[in-house]
Formats: structure tokens, sequence, C-alpha cells
């Protein structure tokens, strides 16, 4: 029952294409997948919480946004709570966003085992999903003295050309989701981390 992008393009765009209005049949799947998986399902990891068009106009960092707010409304309407949400509920179906919301129910006893957290494929990473690898760090558990908070090891590799955004890659997006993850790390930002962005210039595989 599991739904990736592609599966997601096949279902959406056989729905689409016999929507009697032409609105609905001008929504893309790439900008509603990223629709939903960024912004609806990918920033909250509450049971029942999902980013709604009010959230994503009113609260929202204009800077964050990477969709109109008419669009991002229409996606809303007609994908998501018109036809994706439903659809799920009644197939059984889910998504990766899914899977880490599910994976943050569990305890932290169960989640805060790892030493050291090294994730690929960072480019695309949303807020939920960023929460996750920070909730699974054995140090989010433990009190570090903020001297130390710089020792903490979390690495992340991604490609901007390998980017699943269909409104493309932006650095400054992906790192303000980063600064969240130092937030958490430093909520009186005593330690003053950053990121240490370094760009590789070999092919490290």
């Amino acid at each position: 029952n599991y739904i990736d992008y592609n599966r997601f393009k096949s279902l959406w765009d056989a729905h689409r294409s016999k929507h009697p209005e032409k609105d609905v049949r001008t929504i893309s799947s790439e900008i509603a997948w990223h629709a939903i998986r960024t912004y609806i399902k990918g920033m909250f990891y509450g049971e029942d919480e999902y980013v709604d068009p009010d959230y994503y106009e009113h609260e929202m960092n204009e800077n964050s946004r990477s969709i109109s707010v008419e669009n991002f409304e229409k996606i809303y309407k007609y994908v998501w709570e018109g036809w994706y949400e439903p659809l799920c509920k009644e197939k059984n179906y889910w998504d990766d966003q899914d899977m880490a919301r599910a994976v943050l129910q569990l305890s932290d006893e169960d989640l805060a085992q790892h030493p050291a957290v090294f994730c690929d494929e960072a480019q695309d990473f949303t807020a939920v999903e960023l929460e996750l690898i920070e909730r699974l760090s054995l140090y989010s558990q433990r009190t570090v003295e903020s001297y130390q908070l710089i020792n903490i090891p979390f690495a992340f590799a991604g490609d901007p050309f390998q980017t699943l955004n269909p409104t493309g890659f932006q650095w400054e997006r992906v790192k303000a989701g980063f600064y969240e993850l130092i937030r958490q790390l430093d909520p009186s930002k005593k330690a003053k981390l950053d990121i240490n962005f370094q760009e590789l210039s070999f092919n490290y595989r």
C-alpha cells in the first residue's frame, strides 16, 4: 500500500484527466506531490495535524513558501481534501511522511539510541523527517553542556541536482530546516551552533 511519487503521479493523472473543472485538470502531479509532502503532511507530526491554507498564508514565513497561496489553496481543496486524503483512508495507502509520523509516536526510549547520525539525499528532507532524525540521536534525550554541543555528530550529504522538488533546489530553504534542528539542540543559543557547509568536489562513493 506504499505510495511513492511515481504511483501518486499515475493515480492523480488518471483522476484529474476526468475531472469536470478545468482548474483541477491543470494541477500537475509534481506540484501537488510537493505541496502534500513538504507542507500539508511534512511540517507537523501530530497524528491528525496538517498544514491548511490559513496556516500556509498567515503563519509561514514568506521565504519558506515555494508555492503561491492561491495554488496551495487549490491543491489543498481539490487534491488533498477532495481526493488524496480520503483515498488513503479508504485504501489504507501510506507514504514516507506517514511512516515518519508513525515512528515519531514511539517513545523517546525507543528512538534515542544512536550516538551518530549520517544521512544521504538530505536535499529533500521535510520538517517531519528532520524532527525524526533529531529524535534518533542519543543526545536528544541527554543534558549536554553548551560548549559540548558542537561535538554532537550529525552529518548530512545531498545533491541539489537530484532534488525531488519541482520548484527546484533552494539552499536557503533547505538551510532553514537544518537551523530548526540546531534550535532544538541548542534552544538557549549559548553554543552559537552553525552549519558547517562543505562543497564536495570528489565522488566519495
